[in-house]
């Protein structure tokens, strides 16, 4: 083997268009074991600041991290670190979809809300990506509901953008604050629920009318968002969704006195 006749264990060599030292490509724990004992610096960086494990858990090799991790005093200190690019070891997991690697990180320490935070953080690029099962061990692990993205978009419309109902079901019954706003600008202002009430009416989700309506009381929906979105319901002829919307009933407008019903 070449390490054990001298090969330099630290010299970066070019592997496609990057340039990789020996131990960000080890993928069994002797070979990890053998290039430490040979002197590998297991805090080497990329020239973009990655490290061992930034570039072990974008390639989903969890036999190298468990041993790195375990051989290498003090790099579970690095599971949070991020790379110029903002990123951690966790979120290149994230973004490929590898769970096992996921785990293995969030059981060393990794904070699921660390790392590009204009990307919305670990569960929406879960979400974004698809990976529904990271999604659901982010939201155990105490994932910020309510982080937004760089087009200032939360979990749950990113998840009902994409289709991902039993994500937006699930980050509901979890507790997401459908009334915070998308939208840091005042003048751009819109609520949460008034976008997935519209979406929801307009595509037959009565499930998530319902879940919206139940939240009522902390949920404050304007009658004209109300409205609309009943008569798009209507046309659609979502029934369902129709009579959820009457038994919930008190959307009176408010601009009216005495007024029975949502319409006229």
């Amino acid at each position: 083997m070449l390490i054990e006749h001298g090969a330099e264990v630290n010299r970066r060599s070019l592997v496609g268009d990057v340039f990789y030292a020996p131990i960000f490509l080890a993928s069994t724990e002797a070979t990890i074991q053998l290039l430490l004992e040979k002197g590998a610096d297991a805090n080497i960086r990329m020239s973009d600041g990655s490290m061992v494990l930034h570039c072990m858990s974008a390639k989903g090799n969890e036999t190298g991290i468990r041993a790195i991790l375990s051989q290498v005093k003090g790099m579970a200190d690095n599971v949070n670190v991020t790379n110029k690019n903002g990123k951690s070891p966790l979120i290149y997991a994230t973004v490929e979809g590898h769970e096992k690697v996921a785990k293995l990180l969030l059981q060393f320490g990794a904070n699921v809300n660390t790392g590009r935070t204009d990307l919305g953080g670990n569960l929406i690029q879960a979400i974004t990506t698809g990976y529904e099962n990271l999604a659901e061990l982010y939201i155990q692990h105490n994932a910020d509901l309510n982080a937004r993205d760089s087009i200032g978009d939360t979990a749950v419309l990113v998840a009902f953008k994409r289709g991902r109902m039993a994500t937006v079901d699930r980050l509901v019954n979890a507790g997401v604050n459908l009334s915070a706003a998308i939208s840091d600008d005042p003048k751009a202002w819109e609520p949460v629920q008034d976008k997935v009430l519209m979406w929801a009416s307009e595509f037959g989700h009565a499930s998530i009318v319902e879940l919206l309506f139940k939240q009522i009381s902390t949920c404050s929906i304007s009658y004209t968002i109300k409205n609309a979105a009943l008569n798009m319901a209507e046309d659609k002829g979502y029934s369902t969704i129709v009579d959820i919307f009457e038994s919930f009933g008190g959307f009176e407008d408010p601009s009216k006195d005495k007024r029975s019903g949502m319409r006229s």
